[in-house]
């Protein structure tokens, strides 16, 4: 195995949700061995370790695997032998642990590309053997750091208020809102203050006199607390601008803040799908907005578009692969949901002119003949349905175990000829959520949704008959043309003639589940 890219090589196994079960004899191999993974990480000072919490360190490690301490590890150890038992760390349950044990100690464990080093530098033989790994191939120890930066923040109060007003959106914010936005704050922050006042207390932003906001901008890039995006139209936090905004507002996460977070996490648990993510920063802002810990949780449960997804493709499993569905799926399920895009004067065409046919492995085969069907306002969308489920948008189908690639076509035909073929090659490689291995549901509508700071459309899937669709009308470059959002989602070649249009396209989807698969109802 290569461990270098090991977080995307996460392959399906064992997930935390799971107890791994130990024999009785191997508990002291697994004692030392999370004793060591222990003093290596605070060596490397990856975790702030002292004498009280390598006490708690068993129980912690004991929780992250299901176990209610160390003591319940050891009540519930089993005297006989499975080819299962003893296997704590393989590929798909590092990062659950490591998450795990960053909500239990309550610090923002930054480093977590060193701790999964610790933990595949201590990996039984059995856990090598099972990752199908060998002993020259693993990654160095992380080493401890020889030098500390006492993060003050940016040099000017200007910089330093900026950064605050930014926080707690972190990504993709459009340089021209902030340019907007922030001068109407400023001018409100200015409200019954004299000019000199104001500059006093570096409230003298204006747009074209005393501070300018670009000039600001510029410094909090130049002292890398944001960065500009590729077409240099959206700033970003940097991991120095979040560390000290996220330090900042938990005084470094202090004793208060672990307590309110452990609690927060408990309550989170309760509800179906949501977990402790790598990034804290919206947590952190619940906790600066003065939220109680069961407040911050109840504001984070889905609300009744995300159950009304999660009911939708219940009934549409149910009612096309005849299936009661979990909570928790054993399986990974896929949801197609072809879409074409049509020119505006084709919105007048009858829908059952517009054909659909599907290319693809017998799995993934609709379970019922596939109708098109209009779902949306905007006439030029047509989609599909089966007859087994006609409010229900696509089909869903079992991924077979062995499956992390494959190939499908989406092929659409006008029985009028009112238009050419559209044969849209799609290949989509498969990924576990690295962050809930509990998650098991694939599809477009699901990433369409899966990053707030980007537009869902920006990212969706369809076909469409002419380039026309995607330029508006507009006569565009090549280079401009690659540049559009639609081609950047995945498309790879393109090739029109009087014959039709042929689309390849490649997608990554991650593993999500049917209360995020908001997409589907929208």
């Amino acid at each position: 195995m290569q461990w270098q890219g090991f977080f995307t090589f996460i392959h399906q196994g064992i997930t935390m949700s799971n107890k791994t079960l130990f024999n009785s004899d191997h508990l002291p191999i697994l004692k030392k061995q999370l004793h060591t993974i222990f003093d290596q990480l605070t060596f490397a000072e990856i975790i702030q370790g002292n004498a009280t919490e390598k006490n708690t360190w068993l129980s912690i490690c004991a929780q992250a695997v299901g176990y209610g301490d160390w003591d319940d590890l050891k009540a519930q150890a089993v005297t006989h032998h499975e080819p299962t038992h003893n296997i704590l760390f393989n590929q798909a349950s590092i990062i659950p642990f490591i998450q795990s044990v960053r909500v239990s100690l309550g610090e923002h464990i930054d480093n977590i590309e060193g701790f999964t080093h610790v933990i595949l530098r201590n990996l039984t033989t059995e856990e090598l053997n099972a990752m199908n790994g060998n002993k020259e191939e693993l990654p160095p120890l992380p080493k401890a750091p020889t030098s500390y930066t006492l993060e003050l923040g940016p040099n000017t109060a200007y910089a330093r208020d900026l950064l605050d007003w930014l926080w707690p959106r972190t990504k993709n914010y459009q340089v021209d809102p902030i340019n907007t936005q922030y001068l109407a704050h400023m001018k409100e922050k200015r409200m019954s203050l004299s000019k000199s006042q104001a500059k006093e207390r570096a409230l003298d932003v204006y747009p074209h006199s005393g501070m300018l906001i670009r000039d600001i901008l510029e410094q909090l890039i130049s002292e890398n607390y944001l960065e500009l995006n590729d077409d240099q139209r959206c700033v970003t936090f940097t991991r120095k601008g979040l560390n000290y905004l996220n330090g900042k507002m938990t005084h470094e996460y202090d004793d208060q803040w672990k307590e309110w977070f452990k609690a927060f996490a408990a309550h989170l648990k309760k509800i179906p799908y949501r977990y402790i993510k790598i990034d804290w920063t919206p947590y952190i802002d619940l906790y600066a907005r003065g939220m109680s810990p069961i407040e911050a949780a109840k504001s984070l449960e889905w609300s009744e578009c995300y159950t009304q997804a999660h009911s939708e493709i219940q009934s549409a499993i149910k009612h096309q692969l005849d299936i009661h569905l979990p909570l928790y799926p054993k399986e990974r399920y896929l949801q197609f949901t072809p879409r074409i895009f049509l020119t505006p004067e084709l919105t007048s065409n009858k829908v059952t002119d517009i054909h659909f046919e599907f290319i693809g492995p017998d799995w993934a085969k609709p379970n019922g003949n596939p109708k098109t069907k209009r779902f949306w306002p905007n006439k030029r969308y047509v989609s599909v349905y089966l007859d087994t489920s006609p409010k229900s948008r696509g089909w869903y189908a079992v991924i077979p175990d062995e499956v992390d690639c494959f190939q499908v076509s989406y092929k659409w035909t006008s029985q009028s000829h009112s238009f050419a073929s559209v044969t849209h090659h799609m290949t989509y490689q498969l990924e576990p959520n690295i962050e809930c291995a509990q998650d098991w549901l694939y599809g477009n509508e699901c990433m369409k949704h899966s990053d707030s700071s980007k537009l869902a459309m920006a990212v969706d899937e369809y076909s469409f008959n002419h380039l026309e669709c995607l330029t508006h009308g507009k006569h565009l470059t090549k280079e401009e043309i690659v540049a559009l959002d639609r081609f950047k989602a995945g498309i790879t070649s393109i090739h029109i003639d009087e014959n039709g249009v042929i689309i390849h396209e490649e997608r990554t989807l991650t593993a999500s589940n049917s209360f995020a698969c908001v997409g589907i109802i929208l």
